[in-house]
């Protein structure tokens, strides 16, 4: 159809705030109008239907689909909002996590977002959980439905759109992450006002753009990012593109060159001007919640940004395109996964008929919109591939702003999911088309195509799984060599722990006839093909197909969606299981560290409970907090005690260790790292009470290698029953060599010694690894004895100690007592999963030193805690100083404690009697204030990661307030964007109101 004729016949069509009915007389319009919007109000209803039937246990409160994702991290939080919301106040700042955490700015707690506010007010924090996700998911498929009816698409079509979009891979998969799902969600809506407001031009052209602002700043505030900017890409090009083909027609009449130019400048002008106006709205409104976090970006581990290696994980590597056919390829018998990345993230499936319809509409609709989707879905999904893109096409992308902020490239296909939504809705609406006798050969001509183009697919499919079946059973060593050189050198997640086995055994799996997995799409496929038998041969039972159609498309996807997540009890959301629990029961101003490898209990999932942990999860978890915990996770050190630690969780299960001379050790985390003159240097162990002759250790020295030889670099200082003390000396040449002894180009002072291990460690501008030789040392005592303390020291001016492993040794029984923990820790907790350690020698959150050491910058001020000289409990170590008011303290006489550990607030009663400075071993972070007795004081970063003031003699008052200056001011902007929105809706309003009078006036 000619551009002319087109528009020419889109023109008899109704408005865009009108439903797409041809027009006729009144009567007949009225009649039409009621049809529409009962067959919409029906759809509506249909999809609503489709959304309980996948989330009922939801919607009953007897289930939810979930993840890790799900309750280590979403659930806590919005958990914690609804708890912060009945105690009238905003979870601004938490002291739950991270030492301190700024939870509001960190955004995915949804604190500002308005259906998780109303969610949160349900009395149940669990059923506004789930609540809020049949709520997002019923918005996805009803935003689609509205979406397609905007664009002038049947309510069959529309239904169609709804039923892709909201119930296709990307909403499906990707549900668990609360966050990206509620953000994602609103898109639909959002084109849907942009459609609606430049498709004509009037005084709601304004009233739509600026609800479309407001659907942005909505994504907004949801707060993950990545939805939201590349909402805003397809905004930036469909909104030039709708402007443009909204004056094609008019431009095509105009004769001279030179009023095409300037009506095609014009629309892309105003296309160009919608996109600011929308964006401009977006901002504004939500500057509340994008000041903060971006504030917080800056203080993150983010703000370097990401290397190219880190951006492109978890992109869609080209086999999983089999999705798109076979959702489940990459599941095992065992329900287990093979795919490269985690499923959720790369699977593409939008169901086996949309496919069809997608190509009814490339083939045979002839509208700009269907080319824009095309053009949108084969890019998104280019994109998607990442870093398995051809001609390092991503490479290039990201370079470009706001790309480079841009990770997980397989979650482009949120937009591959919409495009190929809004195709499939263009399929439906054609093939659903009445037609004269003209028409009907012609349709019938096409459905052949089709359906042969079906039956084509389906012998395909069916010849490449037999096919590759049996190239699988011909020679299982020879296939799976070829597996491995193949697919699992493709770049993958480690966690995904994939095997050659594994792989051979999935994809045996996937191929198999009889797996229901890879049966049902097969099955669909033959349905296909038969419904285009039916509608092609029987064309007066077309309302029998369009619902045979929607059966077929609804039953796919609904047993798509049911299968996709676990589906878990609510009670799973909030229980911390008997760790927690421990926990909570002692819960106070200290804090604890689960350690990475305990699968019971996760720091977040404490957060609603008010336990404290240093640990936990956040996307933008603080630069220095990430460095300190790095730290603290190589080795157990003072910096531990310092966090205030009380408690620590582990594994009852830990890994087996590597030994040497039956001494088993840690090659990633030595049990001490320190040099003399620090409390890093010194380490008291837990020794078993046995008889014992030898002393083994395996321990290197960093830093070492110009002590001479024979020089004593520490010293053991072994205590028996008795209390008798004997010292055992370590000297370099001896029992002990720098590790760089023996490696190629070092050269050191004193001879090598007896290695155990060779270790691999990375530069510290990460560039290079270099293979570093740690010693081992058998040590003869001078008499058999019972030790009951082992303490080892630093005590050479130069190195530093490295102790690994250490065990004593029985010649007599030849038994052998290895121990691993400091003396400090005492088991206070065990079941079969989990230990929990106490830590004797952890500090309170609030102390007082007499002095402080300034030094000009991080780097500095983390050397200086590991490697010293520094003294805890004697000084601070600040990177900026403020002058002590009165005589010095004297050491130990100064008490600190806290009264008052809220979420923007925290008080602390001091005693002293001399100036010295309070550390709060609280993250530091810009908008915290201290006031000492009402005063406002200077507040400095202690000890790398806290907080510190100088405090003068006597007693006193001392109030840390979070009040920072980025919500007040994105407060302002934000009251300010809501009124602009709220005045071009109510100038829209009066504008329509004062045309349709003159309009009347001028029919009278």
């Amino acid at each position: 159809m000619a551009t002319g004729e087109l528009e020419a016949r889109q023109a008899t069509l109704a408005t865009p705030g009108e439903l797409a009915w041809p027009r006729a007389s009144s009567g007949t319009l009225t009649r039409l109008v009621r049809g529409a919007i009962s067959w919409d109000l029906a759809a509506i209803v249909f999809l609503l239907g489709c959304t309980a039937f996948v989330h009922w246990p939801s919607v009953i409160g007897q289930g939810v689909y979930a993840r890790d994702d799900t309750i280590t991290f979403f659930y806590p939080a919005f958990a914690t909002l609804h708890q912060s919301l009945r105690q009238g106040e905003l979870p601004l700042w938490t002291p739950h996590i991270f030492g301190g955490f700024p939870l509001f700015a960190e955004g995915q707690i949804g604190a500002l977002y308005p259906p998780a506010l109303l969610a949160a007010m349900l009395p149940s924090p669990v059923d506004g959980f789930l609540l809020l996700r049949v709520f997002h998911v019923a918005l996805a498929l009803v935003g689609a439905y509205a979406l397609a009816r905007c664009l002038r698409i049947s309510p069959l079509g529309g239904v169609v759109a709804g039923l892709v979009f909201g119930l296709g891979s990307f909403v499906v998969s990707q549900q668990h992450h609360a966050s990206l799902l509620a953000a994602a969600v609103w898109l639909p809506l959002l084109l849907a006002c942009v459609e609606l407001a430049l498709a004509r031009w009037s005084w709601s052209t304004l009233a739509y753009l600026a609800l479309a602002g407001a659907i942005l700043g909505m994504q907004a505030l949801a707060s993950h990012v990545q939805p939201v900017l590349l909402s805003g890409a397809l905004l930036l090009v469909y909104a030039p593109a709708r402007a443009l083909a909204r004056l094609r027609g008019q431009a095509a009449e105009k004769r001279s060159w030179a009023a095409r130019v300037r009506a095609t400048c014009g629309a892309a002008l105003l296309g160009v001007g919608a996109v600011a106006l929308v964006s401009g709205l977006a901002a504004t409104n939500s500057a509340a919640q994008l000041l903060p976090l971006y504030e917080l970006s800056r203080e993150s581990w983010r703000a370097n940004g990401w290397s190219y290696l880190d951006a492109v994980e978890y992109s869609l590597p080209p086999i999983n395109l089999v999705t798109l056919v076979l959702p489940f390829f990459f599941r095992a018998a065992d329900g287990g996964q093979w795919s490269l990345w985690q499923a959720w993230e790369v699977v593409l499936y939008v169901g086996i008929l949309p496919l069809l319809l997608v190509v009814a509409s490339l083939l045979f609709v002839r509208r700009w919109t269907v080319a824009f989707f095309a053009i949108v879905a084969a890019g998104s999904a280019l994109v998607s591939l990442g870093g398995y893109a051809p001609w390092q096409l991503y490479e290039r992308l990201w370079t470009l702003p706001g790309v480079a902020l841009q990770r997980a490239p397989a979650r482009f296909t949120f937009l591959t999911t919409l495009a190929l939504a809004m195709l499939a809705a263009y399929g439906a609406d054609w093939l659903a088309r009445r037609a004269d006798d003209d028409g009907l050969r012609r349709r019938s001509r096409q459905l052949l195509i089709l359906q042969l183009g079906v039956l084509a697919a389906l012998a395909a499919l069916l010849g490449h799984l037999v096919l590759w079946r049996a190239w699988l059973h011909a020679d299982q060593v020879w296939a799976t060599r070829a597996l491995t050189e193949s697919y699992l050198r493709l770049s993958h997640d480690p966690l995904q722990a994939l095997t050659p086995l594994k792989v051979y055994g999935g994809l045996d799996w996937a191929l198999d006839l009889a797996n229901p997995k890879t049966a049902l799409p097969l099955a669909l496929l033959g349905c296909t093909a038969l419904l285009l038998l039916g509608w092609r041969e029987a064309p007066h039972l077309r309302p029998l197909w369009q619902a045979l159609l929607v059966v077929l498309i609804g039953v796919d996807l609904l047993l798509f969606s049911v299968d996709f997540h676990p589906l878990v009890s609510p009670d799973r959301l909030a229980d911390v299981g008997g760790a927690g629990d421990f926990l909570v029961a002692r819960r106070g101003p200290w804090r604890s560290l689960t350690n990475p490898d305990v699968e019971a209990v996760r720091p977040n999932q404490l957060l609603p409970a008010g336990v404290g942990e240093v640990q936990g999860y956040s996307p933008l978890a603080l630069d220095r907090q990430v460095w300190y915990a790095r730290v603290v996770g190589t080795v157990d050190n003072t910096l531990l005690d310092l966090w205030g630690v009380r408690y620590v969780v582990s594994s009852a299960n830990p890994p087996t260790l590597p030994s040497y001379d039956q001494v088993g050790y840690h090659p990633q985390r030595p049990l001490m790292i320190g040099g003399a003159g620090t409390a890093n240097g010194r380490i008291v162990l837990e020794v078993p009470d046995d008889p014992a002759t030898q002393l083994r250790a395996i321990l290197a020295l960093a830093d070492g290698a110009q002590i001479p030889d024979g020089e004593v670099v520490g010293e053991w200082v072994l205590t028996d029953v008795t209390g008798v003390r004997r010292v055992v000396p370590m000297r370099a040449g001896r029992e002990v060599a720098d590790w760089t002894t023996g490696q190629p180009g070092a050269r050191t002072a004193h001879r090598p010694v007896q290695g155990a291990t060779t270790i691999s460690i990375r530069e510290t501008d990460g560039s290079v690894e270099r293979p570093r030789t740690v010693s081992y040392a058998a040590i003869r005592l001078p008499v058999r004895q019972v030790v009951q303390r082992a303490e080892y020291r630093h005590i050479h001016p130069l190195g530093r100690s490295m102790l690994y492993g250490v065990a004593l040794h029985d010649s007599e029984t030849e038994s052998l007592g290895q121990f691993y923990r400091p003396a400090k820790y005492v088991e206070v907790y065990r079941d079969g999963d989990t230990v929990i350690h106490e830590n004797r020698a952890a500090f309170p959150r609030a102390f007082i030193v007499p002095r402080a050491v300034v030094v000009p910058d991080g780097v500095t001020a983390m050397d200086r805690l590991m490697n010293g000289p520094f003294e805890p409990r004697r000084e601070a170590i600040l990177e900026s100083a403020a002058p002590l008011e009165g005589g010095e303290l004297a050491e130990g006489s100064g008490r600190a404690e806290l009264v008052h550990d809220g979420t923007a607030l925290v008080t602390v009663r001091t005693t002293s009697n001399g100036a010295g400075y309070l550390v709060l071993a609280d993250a530091y972070y810009p908008g915290w204030r201290a006031f000492v007795d009402g005063e406002e004081v200077a507040l400095m970063r202690a000890n790398f990661l806290f907080r510190g003031i100088s405090l003068p003699a006597g007693e006193h008052e001392v109030a840390f307030l979070f009040d920072p200056e980025s919500v007040r001011l994105g407060v302002v902007i934000s009251a300010a964007g809501v009124t602009i929105l709220v005045l071009l809706l109510v100038t829209a309003l009066v504008g329509s109101s004062l045309a349709r009078r003159r309009r009347r006036a001028q029919i009278a």
